[in-house]
């Protein structure tokens, strides 16, 4: 949702291509019906504009919650954009998946943990602190940015977690 998201997702991009791979950068935030996406985003812009304490204030909550606070989100929005992931998953036939965005992981991951997704999925851990809102027992691999990144995603329940980069 942000441009830290989008840009680790370019840069994932252009690397796999360099590497004779093809990939399809999307925005999950596209997948929600109506264009609602756009509301959300806008949403945030505005709160981190406006009421940029309501931010720290939500990311507290959500960490000290864990999953008791965030399984109905995960739940809502896997319900809303589980048939148009799907879809375009039947359209594109990935090899795998990497994520870049963590509200995007954690519906991939409740897809993978139901079974209704059988493409292996990653996600990259775009910030060096990993908050729980990362981590999916579902996910495949979460590539983080440090080895101390790394083990803090295991710790807060990855099965597979690796210091994968930042590298040149």
């Amino acid at each position: 949702m942000g441009a830290g998201h989008n840009g680790a997702a370019r840069e994932l991009s252009a690397r796999l291509v360099a590497q004779g791979n093809s990939t399809q950068i999307v925005d999950y935030m596209e997948m929600i019906p109506l264009h609602l996406g756009g509301v959300v985003r806008w949403s945030y812009k505005f709160q981190l504009r406006h009421f940029a304490w309501t931010y720290d204030l939500t990311y507290q909550a959500f960490s000290r919650g864990g999953a008791f606070l965030w399984a109905p989100v995960v739940w809502g929005m896997g319900l809303i954009t589980r048939r148009p992931l799907l879809r375009l998953l039947l359209n594109t036939r990935p090899d795998a998946i990497v994520s870049t965005y963590p509200l995007a992981s954690l519906v991939l991951g409740r897809m993978r943990s139901k079974h209704w997704l059988s493409v292996p999925v990653a996600t990259f851990l775009t910030d060096f602190a990993v908050h729980s809102l990362w981590v999916h027992p579902g996910i495949d691999l979460h590539l983080a940015v440090s080895p101390e990144s790394a083990a803090t995603a295991n710790q807060r329940g990855s099965h597979a977690s690796v210091a994968a980069g930042p590298r040149c």
